[in-house]
């Protein structure tokens, strides 16, 4: 069975599972998700922004304020990872 991950606003990371050899795909709710960052700029620009849908709109158009992203905090010692 081969599992294709990906984002859905409002649902967390979902799971397409293709069943079978008919190309038939239910969604599978992943629950609980998290997200950790080495650092973040600031508590409004946290890595919980990159799975919780904030910064979309009602089209899914990303928007550009800071407050739904994540931000590392450039002098954080080390590399940057989420």
């Amino acid at each position: 069975m081969r599992l294709t991950f990906f984002m859905s606003k409002g649902n967390g990371l979902l799971a397409k599972r293709n069943i079978g050899v008919v190309k038939e795909y239910q969604l599978v709710r992943i629950e609980p998700i998290t997200a950790t960052a080495s650092s973040m700029k600031s508590a409004e620009e946290n890595p919980t922004n990159t799975i919780n849908g904030s910064g979309l709109d009602a089209n899914d158009i990303h928007s550009t304020p800071t407050n739904g992203m994540w931000l590392s905090d450039v002098s954080a010692p080390g590399e940057t990872w989420i």
